[in-house]
């Protein structure tokens, strides 16, 4: 990582995105880009706290429900989805606490053993800020280059959401550290 002390910049990383896992999904923080709900369409609801990020993702066009809110108190009723995700997202909840009520808030609407797929900015918690830069790879091939800046001063990586995981519910059935950024699948108890 390019690093001046304050901030830190990672080299483009090649992100070969997952297939979204099966049935309705919740997408926790998928405005902006809008990766999985292009990816998967009529069967993702899309949460994120910014209206202009939602306006940003809608210009694709596709067939999602979009909703304003927060991942720490999600507007749907218990075991409402098969799968959620949470795709370059828990890196803005800042600290542990956030994101553990985010992911007991997701353990709380999916059913039981539903999938949860996390792609997650690896966070030193030594700097103030982190650039991660992408090249995501769809499934079909197509290409896209982005850049996701979060603070730092608190501290993320796939041991550490692990540990949530399994506080909040969930079973962690693969992970993979790609050195500055990590995925995680997981299926609810």
């Amino acid at each position: 990582m390019a690093n001046d002390s304050a901030r830190l910049e990672t080299p483009v990383q090649e992100v070969n995105l997952p297939e979204v896992p099966l049935g309705r999904v919740v997408d926790i923080g998928g405005g902006g880009e809008g990766i999985v709900s292009r990816l998967a369409e009529g069967r993702v609801c899309v949460v994120d706290t910014s209206l202009s990020k939602i306006r940003e993702a809608r210009i694709y066009g596709v067939a999602a429900e979009w909703f304003v809110g927060d991942g720490k108190s999600l507007p749907f009723g218990n075991s409402t989805f098969e799968a959620a995700t949470l795709w370059f997202s828990l890196a803005y909840m800042g600290g542990q606490e956030e994101k553990e009520l985010a992911l007991r808030e997701t353990s709380r609407v999916l059913r039981e053993a539903g999938a949860l797929s996390i792609l997650g900015i690896v966070v030193d918690n030594s700097c103030e800020a982190v650039t991660f830069n992408g090249r995501f790879i769809y499934p079909d091939g197509y290409l896209s280059k982005m850049s996701y800046r979060v603070k730092g001063n608190h501290k993320q990586d796939h041991q550490g959401i692990g540990r949530i995981l399994r506080k909040s519910g969930f079973e962690v059935t693969s992970v993979k550290d790609n050195v500055y950024w990590f995925e995680i699948d997981a299926l609810k108890r």
